[in-house]
């Protein structure tokens, strides 16, 4: 039965949202009326600061853009989290120096329940040395590890926003589980870093989520409530049909890129603006993203994106478990007359952080990559063009299975082009490699290549 149900799950998937892809190529859509682009901010109370405990897995995470009185430039990534699937408590914290590239991985995994205390209606966390206190909209981190200290405050000036939730009451599925997700996608931060006992004072830009639910990464059936995740299922997918409106010509599948892994970047611009991006890719490697944009205005309006394509750039490759993951990430999103494009890229070390500790026959490893770059691009409205320049943080995770690297290119040609497709799929599992050309025009033509 293990083995069969990333299968069955798989096979829901598909029924629920891979037909999407599938339904407009058969029946291409006519442009809906997807309503306003701007969505208001979300309701965050005391409980949702505070624990949810004995939910399947929670944490609570802090980026931020540091400028130090040296002039160097600094990010951070952390995460408190706890996870009953092991059981286990992880402390995420990796320090990034922008202006060298070089990576700081400072974390703890694979502790004991209990390493990580929290508690009811208020942020107030500990883990051994490292804490986290406040509630919105002022938050107080401190982490000691090795020879590092960091201290910051975190003040908002955008508000909170729960992903979704004005589409699936915030309910987001993950296999037959799911989980809940907000967010504040910009705070001032200052405070200090200390490394090898010198004292350095930061200011800059910082994101705070917090994130709980009921799934498992090793039996995605178990956990959560079946009858609510169909649910959130079937409204995130009428809501995405009704905004999407086409195709783009070429569409990538990846068997890496299964709905049990993720894309996620967040952006701190330098005009102020700032974005959230999330994309559970369903098997998709380039193309239409099932996911969400939040551009954020200085003024904390947030303008909401789900007609959104997305291709990787540059690509790594981790061959213990035969995977691939992009180290760049472009982005086109549309609603309306509002267009945003963006060019998000990894600059320095990457940090990897990798779980064998599943317990299935089918899946090998959970990958999670994550490093901070540059972010450029543009958002137009009509009538005003607002140019993003800043930085961001990338950090694409995976659910690798034994299946390995498996992958579909499909292009569609336009009679300016011969009218035809090109087709290539490469198969680490069966060794194989296979391009198909057909033209139309002027003459029908079929080319077949065979590779290893």
């Amino acid at each position: 039965m293990d083995t069969m149900r990333p299968v069955i799950v798989c096979c829901v998937a598909v029924m629920l949202l891979g037909v999407v892809p599938l339904q407009m190529m058969l029946c291409p859509m006519s442009p809906g009326h997807p309503g306003s682009v701007y969505t208001g901010a979300s309701t965050w109370t005391a409980a949702d600061e505070g624990d949810h405990y004995p939910c399947s897995r929670e944490w609570w995470n802090v980026d931020a853009v540091m400028t130090l009185d040296s002039g160097a430039r600094w990010t951070l990534t952390s995460s408190f989290e706890y996870e009953r699937e092991t059981p286990a408590c992880n402390l995420f914290l990796t320090l990034f120096n922008l202006s060298s590239g070089v990576r700081y991985s400072l974390g703890s995994y694979g502790d004991p329940i209990g390493t990580l205390s929290f508690e009811k209606n208020r942020v107030d966390l500990r883990y051994h040395d490292s804490w986290m206190q406040g509630s919105y909209p002022s938050y107080h981190v401190h982490f000691e590890r090795e020879n590092v200290t960091v201290d910051l405050q975190l003040e908002a000036t955008t508000p909170p926003k729960w992903v979704a939730d004005g589409i699936s009451d915030a309910v987001l599925p993950m296999g037959l589980g799911s989980y809940r997700y907000g967010f504040i996608p910009r705070c001032d931060v200052s405070g200090t870093l200390t490394m090898d006992n010198v004292t350095q004072s930061c200011t800059g830009t910082g994101y705070y989520e917090h994130v709980w639910g009921n799934w498992t990464y090793s039996n995605p059936l178990q956990g959560g409530s079946a009858p609510e995740t169909i649910r959130a299922y079937g409204r995130l997918a009428s809501w995405w049909l009704s905004h999407r409106s086409d195709l783009p010509a070429s569409i990538g599948l990846a068997t890496e890129s299964n709905p049990f892994g993720y894309d996620w970047i967040w952006a701190s611009f330098d005009n102020g603006w700032s974005m959230f991006y999330g994309n559970i890719p369903f098997w998709v490697s380039e193309g239409p993203a099932f996911g969400i944009l939040y551009l954020v205005s200085p003024q904390g309006r947030y303008l909401t994106f789900s007609d959104i394509d997305f291709c990787y750039g540059d690509m790594a490759y981790a061959p213990g478990y035969d995977a691939y993951y992009p180290t760049s990430i472009g982005l086109t999103a549309r609603h309306g007359d509002h267009h945003v494009s963006l060019n998000c890229s990894m600059a320095c070390d990457v940090h990897t952080y990798l779980d064998t500790n599943l317990s299935s026959s089918f899946w090998r490893a959970i990958y999670l990559w994550e490093s901070p770059g540059p972010a450029t691009g543009v958002y137009r409205n009509g009538s005003e063009t607002v140019y993003l320049d800043g930085t961001c943080e990338i950090e694409p995770m995976r659910q690798v299975s034994v299946l390995g690297h498996n992958a579909l290119d499909l292009t569609m040609r336009s009679p300016r082009d011969g009218l035809g497709v090109d087709c290539r799929v490469v198969s680490h599992f069966f060794g194989v490699a296979v391009r198909f050309r057909c033209r139309m025009l002027p003459f029908p033509r079929i080319d077949i290549s065979l590779g290893h």
